[in-house]
């Protein structure tokens, strides 16, 4: 029987594979960001964001590779199995737990977004300039609350969740 903690532990090496490709498939905007270098006087916010989108996720998968086991202790402090047997609680529990996946790939995801959308921020000189980067910040800022609020478990989700399958059970 599964533990909640070893379905966590399979989840960081899944979310840090995510970092993996997720960093690679960046590393154009680090050669971007070394090749402004050259430009008098440099871009310097820019240089930092195209560096960073490549180092952090990079930076996560090595944390959550390395130390996965270390991450799901913390997470699941307690570990529990997840019983079948046990009713409708497993699915509760499942449900959580794979709302907490989604929610660390979703910040895996926006927080390079993040960075790249307030370096073009500080980049752009005229304020008329500023509105699309601010549409762009709102929608990243939305995506990485989300983010948080999943990793949390996302309980009113939860809630949803779990009164769709009673009444299922119900009708069953």
């Amino acid at each position: 029987m599964a533990g909640k903690r070893d379905l966590v532990e399979v989840a960081c090496k899944i979310v840090g594979v995510l970092c993996v490709l997720r960093g690679v498939l960046r590393l154009p905007w680090a050669v971007s960001g070394v090749r402004m270098l050259a430009d008098k006087p440099p871009d310097t916010p820019q240089v930092i964001c195209n560096i960073a989108v490549v180092v952090l996720p990079l930076l996560a998968a090595v944390l959550l590779l390395k130390y996965w086991q270390r991450i799901a202790a913390l997470l699941i402090p307690v570990d529990g199995s997840l019983s079948t047997d046990a009713g409708p609680d497993w699915q509760r529990d499942l449900y959580t737990l794979c709302l907490r996946v989604v929610g660390a790939v979703v910040l895996v995801r926006g927080i390079p977004d993040l960075l790249h959308l307030i370096s073009a921020a500080i980049s752009h000189k005229l304020p008329g300039a500023m509105a699309p980067v601010s549409g762009s910040l709102l929608a990243t800022i939305v995506h990485l609350a989300l983010g948080v609020y999943l990793v949390g478990g996302g309980p009113l989700l939860v809630k949803i969740a779990m009164k769709q399958s009673m009444k299922e059970s119900d009708i069953s």
